[in-house]
């Protein structure tokens, strides 16, 4: 055993760097084995590619009367479909390649520098065809000249290594391979930062790569049959006289190798298809190397050419981590021409040299097997044929093999080196020559998968899908089918709305790749486009039973069940998925279901806030939307921050609505209404249609229904035509019946069943006269009436029709308009008896109970029973802003003049379009703090906000007078004239001439 790990009786110093070069052999290894695994996705990913497309939802409903409106905004699906990335270029792979190289070559160099015979030359002089191949001087870097730098690096490193043999004959090897050490990093470190191109250390790696490359080579040809030698060793070590079968056992288990390497050859170069089994020709490599390390032990033992221990073991052991290390790393960038090249002439001088060495040992020592004695003792001992025979015989046949192939070793290895420069100029963005290598790569060798890959990604990033596909195909066909080529290719068909064409490129794929769940996603998703439902959902199940990210096709199977469902989901959807999937389009997806049900998300979300991609802004919106009524100033914030970034430009109007709707449903509606001003002037044709719905909507809730019906038409001629039958609303609402008439016209015929449906119970009630008699009227019908009527009915024309109604919940709608005609009357006792009425009955719709609790709070606030008002604020039934305005009129009953002062204030932003709740205000601040302007001000900002109110032009214009602004107010009397009948003015008149004379005697 001592004998075999020779190593352990070296000094410290030796042994410590020996097992720094088996880590790093075994590291190499390691990466070549997971490599060749994992294949050309070493550097080429799967891409999750996100397309989002926006559907509905409800973000806020509210009740007129017993009509529900629904304030909708864009919520985001997501479907995920893959495609290969382009070629992933670790530049600090080069910057570890480069120190591995720097420190193998000055092993090397220290280790043949304390040689004292005529091999010293031999060795030394392969340095000058190192740097030759290394081209150090590409980089162009100080006193930079072609031939004089490169002569000038030599001298350095070979002049170095004949002072040390020539005057430093005692000097350790360890002392010289230190110095090397540290004048290689003085050479290549001035080189690379006084270099002038750019990324130098990636360019000295790819453009200087002919240098490892040779010296794997080498290393290949050394251990060709390394193996065999292994094999015998293991048979015949502890062979004696009384052992049986070493010879047969010895031709059996090299028959067996030779013929493994012999199939791998065949199959190779598509002489057989077998669908077999084999060891893999670089697991028969790195075992080979292994095994030279006391192969190459024993022949310098023989040869006696240098000394094995240290510096043979140091000089073979950096050849073979440099060597391996060159293979990692054109694995690990998928350079897949010269990983084949290497392939290729490793399975010629496996199967050469092995065949010739097994031949040189029966025919030399094969009596001596047959009789079980430890040949392996004697192998490079004289015989019938001398012992030269094995390589110079091997190198024919290696030629013939390398003839055979036409020189496809050659073509693979120089396309190999040209991918490398090409991936080099794409390194530093230098596209135009990266193209030139890779095509003249690609000539070369035509089988080169990585050239072509390359060229369908370069051709894809310039927007020429025609060339990427050929690029794909090529790739796919040549590299016997590969998945991601043949993924892309059908990616870069269907961007060119080439259907067919991705169609069937998929479906041929599925046939080559039954198992690839990626194939089956984007095979689904291309189904989707079609009325092939059946197909679509087994696609997406057949990728979610082969993938290995499951969350991918269920996330698409759920937008899917989204989209066609037309938007109409249940719990059951969700409830068997996991939380917090880690999935952004999963999670993406699920919250469009949540805000669908309004349901609150449980879960914290976490997006890229400096580089957001499209499912980041999907995620982010929809998380929003799911909490818009609860949001606070960090999400206006990081609102404003994704504003300015470009890559979230397209959302910009999604963004700004967020914006507006966090500020409208948080309390500070006037600046979220002014938002919603700006965005439906400014936002692009798409999405206006949506946002002056949306405006409209929010003033019908504040009962701006005239303004709320400017927004619907602008909605209506932006082509939005299911803005037609808020706007006919809106205007009902308003009292304007003549405009309403036309368009409840166009509704009675409408293809819409809910449009046709209000247009014939709304029409005939809202132009009866008012003593028709109304028993043949449905119960809705009769609500409508009453609703939309009111103005004009008291409260005795209500009661026989609320009588009337049947239908529990139905009744309860008409008691409340009944109510609120009644406190307009000021029957205060008899609201509070109807609302105990009522109160007792099972309410489930909550605005239709706030509503009632607030009428109720108004009449027990008329009739100063303060206890009992308070009581009905701590039940929590009223909304924020209902409560708010009653508790500013309770402070103000119980002299709290300063906390009245704040709830008024607070009313007031919260309601700014509320002609009620602004002039009580108005009123407080006049009579209580006797601040005359601030209630002018208040009123003057709510007319801005609701011109089309005349309650608060009346109120408006009497205050303009007390806070002596009389040409302010001549002008709204004006306004005032034009809006209402002349009833109605004269009416005003006689209070506007009344104030003018107390304010103004004159």
């Amino acid at each position: 055993m001592k004998n075999l790990i020779f190593w352990l009786r070296w000094q410290a110093a030796y042994r410590n760097l020996y097992f720094i070069f088996l880590g790093l052999l075994i590291i190499s290894s390691i990466g070549i084995l997971v490599g060749r695994w994992i294949g050309v996705e070493t550097a080429i990913s799967w891409v999750n590619l996100a397309e989002i497309q926006s559907m509905p939802v409800a973000m806020d409903n509210f009740n007129k009367g017993i009509i529900n409106f629904n304030v909708e905004a864009n919520s985001y699906l997501v479907y995920q479909q893959y495609v290969g990335s382009d070629v992933i270029l670790h530049k600090w792979y080069a910057y570890v390649f480069l120190l591995i190289l720097i420190t193998c070559y000055s092993v090397y160099m220290g280790a043949i520098s304390t040689l004292k015979n005529n091999i010293y030359y031999i060795l030394a002089s392969l340095n000058i065809g190192f740097f030759i191949l290394l081209k150090p001087e590409l980089l162009q870097s100080i006193g930079y000249n072609s031939n004089l730098f490169l002569g000038f690096t030599i001298l350095i490193f070979n002049g170095l290594s004949y002072y040390l043999v020539t005057k430093k004959r005692s000097m350790k090897v360890f002392t010289s391979i230190t110095l090397f050490f540290i004048v290689s990093l003085l050479y290549f470190g001035t080189l690379i930062l006084t270099s002038k191109v750019q990324e130098p250390v990636f360019q000295l790696v790819n453009n200087g790569m002919w240098a490892p490359i040779a010296i794997t080579v080498i290393l290949i040809f050394m251990v060709a049959f390394d193996n065999v030698h292994v094999i015998l060793y293991l048979l015949t070590a502890n062979s004696n006289a009384g052992s049986q079968g070493t010879g047969v056992n010895f031709i059996i288990v090299n028959l067996l190798y030779l013929i493994n390497i012999l199939l791998v050859y065949l199959k190779r170069t598509f002489i057989i298809d077998w669908n077999i089994l084999y060891i893999d020709i670089f697991v028969i490599f790195l075992l080979a190397v292994y095994s030279g390390i006391w192969g190459f032990r024993k022949r310098t033992n023989f040869i006696n050419s240098i000394p094995f221990e240290p510096i043979g073991a140091l000089v073979y052991i950096s050849m073979a981590t440099l060597g391996l290390s060159t293979i990692f790393y054109h694995i690990m960038i998928a350079n897949s021409a010269l990983v084949n090249s290497f392939e290729n002439m490793i399975i010629y001088t496996q199967l050469s040299f092995g065949i010739m060495f097994v031949f040189y040992i029966l025919v030399n020592f094969g009596i001596y097997l047959f009789r079980n004695q430890k040949v392996h003792l004697i192998v490079y001992k004289e015989g019938r044929l001398p012992y030269f025979i094995v390589p110079a015989i091997g190198l024919v046949f290696t030629a013939a093999l390398f003839m055979r192939g036409n020189m496809a070793v050659y073509e693979q290895a120089m396309a190999g080196y040209y991918n490398g420069v090409a991936d080099a100029c794409m390194v530093t963005e230098n596209y135009v020559e990266a193209e030139l290598y890779y095509k003249k790569a690609t000539k070369i060798d035509y089988r080169n998968f990585r050239g072509q890959y390359s060229l369908g990604c370069l051709m894809r990033g310039l927007s020429n899908p025609e060339k990427a596909i050929e690029y794909f195909e090529k790739a796919n066909v040549l590299y016997e089918n590969n998945e991601l080529a043949v993924v892309n290719a059908a990616f870069e068909m269907n961007k060119k709305q080439d259907f067919f064409g991705a169609l069937e490129a998929l479906r041929e794929a599925r046939i080559i790749f039954p198992k690839s769940a990626r194939v089956a996603n984007n095979l689904a998703l291309m189904f989707k486009k079609t009325d092939l439902a059946d197909s679509t959902i087994a696609y997406f199940s057949l990728a979610r039973k082969h993938s290995s990210e499951e969350e991918v096709p269920l996330a698409n199977l759920l937008a899917y069940g989204i989209e066609k469902s037309e938007g109409e989901v249940n719990e059951g959807m969700i409830s068997d998925l996991n939380d917090n999937s880690g999935n952004k389009a999963l999670e993406i997806n699920k919250l469009y279901i949540y805000n669908r049900l309004n349901k609150t998300y449980p879960h914290p979300i976490k997006i890229n806030e400096n580089q957001p991609s499209n499912e980041d802004f999907a995620l982010y919106f929809n998380a929003e939307l799911n909490k818009v009524k609860n949001a606070d100033t960090n999400d206006i914030t990081l609102i404003n921050k994704l504003l300015k970034l470009d890559t979230l430009s397209a959302f910009s109007d999604d963004l700004k609505f967020l914006r507006a709707s966090i500020y409208y449903y948080n309390g500070v509606k006037n600046k979220g209404l002014t938002e919603m001003y700006e965005l439906v002037h400014n936002a692009n044709q798409g999405n206006a249609p949506m946002y002056a719905n949306s405006l409209g909507l929010w003033l019908l809730k504040e009962d701006a229904p005239g303004i709320a019906a400017d927004f619907f038409k602008k909605s209506l001629l932006l082509q939005n035509q299911s803005a037609r039958l808020n706007y006919a609303l809106a205007l009902t609402e308003n009292m304007d019946f003549k405009t309403a008439e036309d368009e409840w016209s166009v509704l009675k015929v409408s293809q819409e069943n809910t449009d046709y449906t209000f247009a014939n119970a709304i029409k005939p009630v809202i132009y009866s006269a008012i003593d028709v008699n109304k028993k043949d009227w449905t119960d809705d019908m009769k609500c409508y009436f009453l609703h939309f009527r009111s103005n004009e009915l008291s409260s005795t024309d209500m009661l026989p029709i609320v009588e009337t109604v049947k239908d529990p919940s139905l009744k309860v709608y008409a008691a409340t308009e009944w109510m609120k005609a009644l406190l307009r009357e000021g029957n205060f006792a008899q609201v509070e008896r109807v609302y105990n009425k009522i109160s007792a009955l099972k309410i489930n719709d909550k605005h239709l109970l706030q509503a009632l609790t607030q009428l109720y709070g108004f009449a027990l606030l008329k009739q100063n029973k303060t206890n009992e008002l308070s009581k009905v604020l701590k039940n929590n039934v009223l909304n924020n802003e209902q409560r708010i305005f009653l508790e500013a009129f309770l402070a103000s009953k119980n002299k709290k003049t300063k906390e009245a002062n704040l709830l008024f204030l607070q009313a007031i932003e919260q309601n700014p379009f509320n002609a009620e709740i602004n002039i009580a205000a108005a009123e407080f601040f006049n009579n209580t703090l006797k601040n005359s302007q601030k209630a002018y001000d208040i009123l003057a900002n709510a007319i801005n906000n609701n011109p089309k109110s005349i309650p608060l032009y009346e109120a408006y214009t009497l205050q303009a007078i007390r806070a002596g602004l009389y040409k302010f107010a001549e002008q709204a009397l004006v306004s005032i004239q034009n809006y209402v009948s002349p009833q109605e003015f004269a009416r005003f008149k006689v209070l506007y001439d009344k104030e003018l004379q107390i304010t103004n005697p004159e």
